[in-house]
């Protein structure tokens, strides 16, 4: 875990979450992100999804062939989006897109498929593009995407004013963000 830097680090040993110094405290009904996790690992089984992708060479250039499933076990996913980059001169063409949105990001020169969300009734989908590129130039690619469920169980079970001790009212929203590169 890494918290934010105003938090009493000799707190946190009782699993406590408390201002370092209570003249810099937070602002009342702002939200503040005071824990971030991140993990990394060359495990795919790790992942919440699983892509195969097909690169094959044409007369005129690459094709394309992208696949994702969900990866069975994991939460369903929210705001997925997969980048694949090629330059603007190389006339990108979507063949086919199953699942989400795909379009051409003019300002990063990428490809950018977009898919709401990915869940049990959803769990799947493929893209075919085509351009007059090497298939090399269409890697790598980025994906991001959030989840509502964490792989770590963690709750705020109360939250009190830290001079006064007294109950006050706190909200938790729990996110996690993937990111993630393929074909480095």
């Amino acid at each position: 875990f890494k918290v934010h830097p105003n938090l009493n680090k000799a707190s946190q040993a009782n699993n406590v979450l408390e201002i370092r110094d209570p003249s810099r405290a937070f602002r009342a009904n702002v939200a503040a992100p005071l824990l971030k996790w991140q993990s990394t690992s060359s495990d795919e089984g790790t992942l919440p999804l699983t892509f195969e992708c097909w690169p094959s060479a044409t007369g005129d250039g690459a094709e394309m062939t992208l696949t994702y499933e969900l990866t069975d076990g994991h939460p369903p996913l929210n705001d997925v989006e997969i980048r694949i980059p090629c330059p603007k001169s190389a006339g990108p063409k979507i063949n086919n897109v199953e699942g989400g949105e795909c379009g051409y990001d003019d300002a990063n020169q990428c490809v950018v498929w977009k898919i709401e969300q990915v869940n049990a009734d959803q769990s799947s989908g493929s893209l075919e593009i085509a351009a007059n590129t090497d298939s090399d130039a269409l890697l790598p690619l980025q994906v991001t995407a959030s989840s509502e469920k964490l792989n770590i169980n963690m709750d705020i079970l109360e939250c009190y004013h830290q001079t006064k001790q007294e109950p006050v009212k706190c909200a938790l929203t729990k996110s996690m963000t993937y990111s993630l590169t393929i074909g480095e």
